[in-house]
């Protein structure tokens, strides 16, 4: 089972990244200044960011199956990352595989 090449159109439309935050949480709060900081060091037009208030919308918060608090999804590459997501490295590695998937995942942090 390989990895399908990305088609032309797929390269052109942004990648759905969807961030799951509780309101007035200082890990949520942190969550989304890290990941736009992120976004902004790598290829900002390859991303597209969705905030989701897991209080005000706590149907998509049960759809996503989402447990925790703050969850960055990539919405099509069904991948995650959990936590406030301070680590530069990590945060910037998972945006990487995202806009490289046939790249090998890094045994360090185990599968994105």
């Amino acid at each position: 089972m390989g990895v399908e090449p990305v088609k032309k159109a797929d390269a052109l439309r942004p990648i759905q990244l969807t961030l799951f935050i509780t309101p007035n949480s200082v890990a949520s709060s942190a969550a989304v200044l890290n990941v736009r900081r992120a976004l902004g060091e790598h290829s900002p037009r390859a991303f597209s960011l969705e905030v989701i208030d897991v209080i005000r919308d706590p149907q998509r918060f049960l759809r996503e199956s989402i447990f925790v608090t703050p969850t960055l999804v990539a919405t099509d590459r069904a991948r995650r990352v959990v936590g406030e997501l301070s680590d530069g490295s990590l945060l910037g590695y998972f945006l990487q595989s995202l806009l490289h998937p046939s790249e090998p995942t890094d045994e360090r942090s185990g599968k994105l």
